[in-house]
């Protein structure tokens, strides 16, 4: 857990089932590496967690691809912070409530890069839980079943610059 208000860069992947590393107190932390949870039965298996008004700045993709149990996060923001991603953001494969991105705080998520929901019920890219804001500057992908690109379940704010893609199940974007 970093517990610091300064700044910290991490240059690995993250391929980890639960609470791999914590942003605690307001600090920024740089990661250049992918973050992926591949899931070990785990249930509430989260690989990183904002719950500070920290923010987290991923060069890398987050995936949460692989898992069979359900509420397992790649990255999720539990306070008011910001998320900045360059990199693809894709949900779940194998069970419902997987997400790449989770958010139930006030935050802004910036993406740049592509975001596509899984392939199972409700394994989105992004779910966006609270009033906070996303923003992508990519292609926003619908996955199979009922998982989304980008859901946002409140009256929270999604903007695209880029292309919204439809696929023969679902929306891109929901809300």
């Amino acid at each position: 857990k970093y517990y610091n208000t300064g700044s910290i860069t991490i240059i690995a992947t993250f391929l980890q089932t639960r609470n791999t590393l914590g942003n605690i107190n307001g600090g920024i932390i740089n990661i250049i590496g992918d973050v992926r949870h591949p899931g070990t039965g785990l249930t509430t298996g989260r690989t990183i967690t904002n719950s500070s008004n920290g923010i987290i700045n991923i060069i890398g993709n987050i995936t949460c691809p692989s898992t069979t149990n359900t509420d397992n996060i790649a990255l999720i923001n539990t306070l008011n912070g910001t998320i900045n991603v360059t990199g693809n953001v894709i949900g779940g494969n194998n069970g419902a409530g997987v997400f790449g991105i989770a958010n139930s705080s006030i935050v802004v998520i910036n993406i740049t890069g592509n975001v596509t929901g899984g392939s199972v019920a409700t394994a989105h890219g992004i779910i966006n839980s609270s009033i906070g804001t996303v923003n992508v500057t990519g292609i926003v992908t619908g996955g199979t079943s009922t998982a989304v690109g980008v859901n946002s379940t409140t009256a929270g704010i999604i903007n695209v610059i880029g292309q919204l893609q439809a696929t023969t199940t679902n929306n891109a974007v929901s809300s």
